[in-house]
């Protein structure tokens, strides 16, 4: 079934921005003319309830699907909403809720790494062009500025394929394990409120967007991304 005019999702997108934010305010710094900043707005019908957990999971899907098809490798979704690449940083994503007008929208900010040639070492990030030259996401390169990927063309599929996820939520959430990064293996967690670190084996996201693990003492337990965060595994450690 297609969209009407008023549930069509809006696309926006800059080459650069002044005052980026990522999970829990944190600042998101990108170099100028280089990387892809997005904004989708999905308007929300009052007459209908939206799982946005799944809703989540398959927009993330969605976007980890079409930068693999455009580097041609693996990429996945650190929880709660990273975009991974070889255990680097490849964008981010931030969702929520806005009424604008009479209308209610559920916003996606969108940041993906393109053309960057390098990054600090402590970003643990890398972008497209990185991972499809095979290079290390440190090494710097000195290219033409024309060559890398047109920021157009990146934006354009992923809204194409966010279309899709969107019209066809469950579909695209039913990949999101596949996807899930360090599935079965044992990460370390850090407590929020106390910098606790300890470790864990990552089992699944469940129904309510909780990540589950299975700690050392064999418990299952589920933490929302305010209790904990999952730390960066380094590439010496791959």
């Amino acid at each position: 079934m297609g969209l009407s005019v008023h549930e069509t999702p809006i696309a926006l997108f800059t080459h650069f921005q002044s005052q980026g934010v990522g999970q829990r305010g944190s600042e998101w710094l990108s170099e100028s003319a280089t990387n892809l900043l997005m904004t989708v707005a999905f308007p929300l019908r009052k007459d209908r309830d939206y799982a946005f957990v799944e809703i989540n999971k398959g927009l993330s899907v969605s976007i980890a699907k079409t930068l693999e098809e455009i580097i041609e490798q693996k990429v996945e979704i650190k929880w709660p909403n990273d975009i991974i690449y070889n255990h680097f940083k490849l964008g981010g994503i931030l969702l929520e809720t806005m009424q604008i007008g009479q209308t209610k929208y559920l916003l996606m900010g969108l940041g993906i790494n393109v053309n960057q040639r390098s990054f600090p070492d402590h970003l643990l990030a890398t972008s497209l062009w990185l991972a499809k030259q095979n290079r290390s996401r440190g090494e710097a390169v000195e290219l033409p500025v024309n060559e890398g990927y047109r920021l157009e063309d990146v934006a354009s599929s992923l809204f194409q394929r966010l279309l899709e996820a969107w019209k066809n939520p469950d579909e695209f959430a039913a990949l999101y394990l596949d996807r899930l990064y360090r599935k079965e293996e044992w990460v370390s967690l850090m407590e929020v409120k106390t910098n606790h670190i300890f470790q864990a084996k990552v089992v699944e996201v469940n129904s309510v967007g909780q990540l589950v693990v299975q700690l050392e003492s064999l418990e299952t337990v589920a933490f929302h991304h305010g209790d904990v965060r999952m730390l960066y595994r380094s590439k010496s450690n791959n």
